[in-house]
C-alpha cells in the first residue's frame, strides 16, 4: 500500500491541467502572431489533440488501476464484513492509491467484530438460561418409549424424537423438513388430518385425537397404529399436527400418549419450529434462501471427464434447513467404480482401489442419495462437474437429479466480481469459514455449505433473496463468461 496515492493524483491533476493551458496559450499565440500556413496550423493542432489524447488515456489508466479497480475491491470487502465474515482483512490491489483508507476500514471493521462478540456474549447468556429450563423436558421427551413425530399441515416434519428415527428406521431416512409421506403410506395419514380439520372446523376447536392404521414403506410393510392431533395455535388456527405411534390409544382421555407427548414438546432431540411458519404452497423460485431445503453435495471422481468414463469414488451430502447446517443429517458414501483409481486422483482425494473393493456401484449409491435428496434444491461448488457426473447416471439410476441446482462458485463471482480467485479455499477464507478435511466430499460439502449460509445475509444486500432471484443471477454470470470466451 502507498502512502503518497492522494499527492500522486494530485499532482497528476495539476500537470494535466498544465497541459491543457499550455496547448491553449499555443494556439492563441499561433493564430495571432505565427506566420504558418493553414495546413502547417492544423498540422499544429492534430498534434496536440493527440498529445492530449495520450495524456488523458495514461490519466484514465492511472485511476482506473490505482483508485476505481481498488475501491471496487473494497467496497466487495465492505460488503463481506458487514454481512458475512466481520474478522475480514480488507485486500486492495498492490500498489493503490488509496491512502489510509483500508486501514480505516480494517479499524472499524476490529470495532463491529468487538461489538457482534458482546451482542453473540449477551444472546448465549440468555440462550444458556432458556436451555437450563428446557433440558428436563428434552430429556424425557428423548426417553419417551413411544415415536413422537410432529410435522406441518403440508406432511413436513418439525419434529422427531429418537425412538421415532429408531422405529422408522427400515422404512427410510427420517429427517427435519422431509416427507412423512415418504416413509410412511400418505393415503392413511391424509386421511387422519382431514378428518381432524373437519372436526376442528365444525366442532369449534376439537383438539382430541384420531386413530389410524398406518403401513410403512420399505420391504417389512410394516402396520403400527397412529394416534393424530392437531397443533393449534393461540389464535385457533392449526399449523400441524403430533403423530404418535405404538401402544395403545385411548381417544376419550385427556392421558393418551397423544396429549401427553404433546404438553412435553418444548425442545426436542430434532427439531425445526420454522417450517410451521412457511408457507409450502409458495411456488420455490419464490421461497427466501434462508427458507430454502438444502443438500449441499460434493463428489470425489476417478477423473475429470466423466464423458470418457470417469466415474465416482465418492459422493456426500449435508442437508441444509432454514439457513442451520443439520449436523446429524448427512449423506457419505464410497462407491466401486468399477474401474482402476488413476494414482493422480488417489493423491487428491486419497481413496484408493482397496478402499472401495466390495462397495456397492454407483447406480444403487445415486439411488439411496436421491432418496436422501427428496425435493431438496442441490447445492454445491462449481456445480456444473458434479451434475455432469449425475446427469450421465440417471438412466442407470432410474430417477432423474432435475432439482434447482445453486453453484457457490458463480454466486462468489455476483458478490464479488472484483476478486480474481472463486476457488472453495479462497471464498472460505474470505468469509471465515475453516476448511475442514479439504478434498473429501464430505469435508468440502460441509466447508461449502457453511459458505453458502454466510453467503445469504450478502446476496440480500445485492437484492438477491429468494431462489428465483439467485439463479438468475448465476445465469446472468454464466452468460458473462459465455460471451467472454468468444472474444
Amino acid at each position: 500500500m502507498t502512502g503518497g496515492g492522494p499527492r500522486q493524483l494530485r499532482l497528476l491533476l495539476a500537470a494535466l491541467a498544465l497541459l491543457v493551458v499550455a496547448c491553449l496559450a499555443a494556439d492563441v499565440y499561433l493564430l495571432i502572431a505565427s506566420t504558418l500556413s493553414a495546413s502547417q496550423l492544423v498540422l499544429v493542432l492534430v498534434g496536440q489533440g493527440a498529445l492530449l489524447m495520450v495524456a488523458m488515456a495514461f490519466f484514465w489508466s492511472w485511476l482506473e488501476t490505482r483508485i476505481l479497480h481498488p475501491l471496487r475491491v473494497l467496497e466487495d470487502d465492505i460488503d463481506l464484513i458487514v454481512h458475512g465474515n466481520p474478522h475480514h482483512s480488507p485486500e486492495p490491489p498492490a500498489g493503490h492509491a488509496l491512502g489510509s483508507l483500508p486501514e480505516a476500514v480494517d479499524c472499524l471493521a476490529g470495532e463491529l467484530a468487538r461489538a457482534r462478540v458482546d451482542t453473540s456474549k449477551a444472546m448465549h447468556s440468555a440462550r444458556s438460561r432458556l436451555e437450563k429450563r428446557s433440558a428436563r423436558l428434552e430429556a424425557i421427551l428423548r426417553d419417551l418409549s413411544e415415536a413422537v413425530i410432529v410435522c406441518t399441515q403440508q406432511h413436513r416434519v418439525v419434529l422427531h424424537n429418537q425412538a421415532a428415527s429408531e422405529l422408522l428406521a427400515g422404512s427410510g431416512k427420517l429427517g427435519i423438513g422431509r416427507m412423512l409421506t415418504s416413509v410412511v403410506q400418505p393415503a392413511a395419514v391424509r386421511g387422519a388430518l382431514a378428518e381432524l380439520n373437519r372436526r376442528h372446523r365444525s366442532d369449534g376447536g376439537f383438539q382430541g385425537v384420531v386413530t389410524r392404521e398406518l403401513e410403512f414403506s420399505g420391504p417389512r410393510r410394516e402396520r403400527l397404529p397412529g394416534r393424530f392431533r392437531l397443533v393449534v395455535e393461540h389464535d385457533g388456527s392449526t399449523s400441524g399436527y403430533v403423530l404418535v405411534l405404538g401402544g395403545a390409544a385411548d381417544t376419550d382421555s385427556d392421558e393418551t400418549p397423544g396429549r401427553r407427548a404433546m404438553d412435553l414438546l418444548e425442545r426436542p432431540v430434532f427439531y425445526d419450529f420454522d417450517l410451521f411458519d412457511q408457507d409450502r404452497d409458495r411456488a420455490l423460485l419464490d421461497t427466501p434462501l434462508r427458507r430454502l431445503n438444502l443438500v449441499v453435495f460434493d463428489t470425489e471422481t476417478t477423473g475429470l471427464e466423466p464423458s470418457r468414463g470417469d466415474q465416482i469414488v465418492q459422493i456426500a451430502g449435508v442437508r441444509v434447513l432454514n439457513a442451520r447446517l443439520l449436523p446429524d443429517d448427512r449423506f457419505d458414501e464410497l462407491v466401486n467404480p468399477g474401474m482402476p483409481i488413476p494414482r493422480a486422483s488417489t493423491r487428491i482425494h486419497g481413496i484408493r482401489d482397496e478402499m472401495v473393493a466390495g462397495k456397492d456401484s454407483v447406480a444403487e449409491v445415486l439411488r439411496r442419495f436421491h432418496a436422501f435428496v427428496g425435493d431438496a434444491v442441490l447445492v454445491a461448488h462449481n456445480a456444473a462437474f458434479d451434475m455432469k457426473f449425475l446427469k450421465l447416471k440417471e438412466q442407470e439410476v432410474g430417477a432423474r437429479f432435475d432439482q434447482a441446482v445453486l453453484d457457490t462458485l458463480l454466486l462468489s463471482v455476483v458478490l464479488q466480481p472484483s476478486h480474481g480467485t472463486h476457488t472453495l479455499d479462497a471464498i472460505a477464507n474470505r468469509f471465515g469459514v475453516e476448511n475442514r478435511d479439504r478434498h473429501s466430499a464430505l469435508g468440502d460439502s460441509v466447508t461449502t455449505a457453511e459458505v453458502f449460509v454466510k453467503m445469504i445475509d450478502v446476496l440480500a444486500v445485492r437484492g438477491i433473496r429468494n431462489l428465483g432471484e439467485a439463479l438468475e443471477a448465476s445465469d446472468r454470470i454464466q452468460e458473462i463468461k459465455r460471451l467472454q470466451e468468444r472474444f
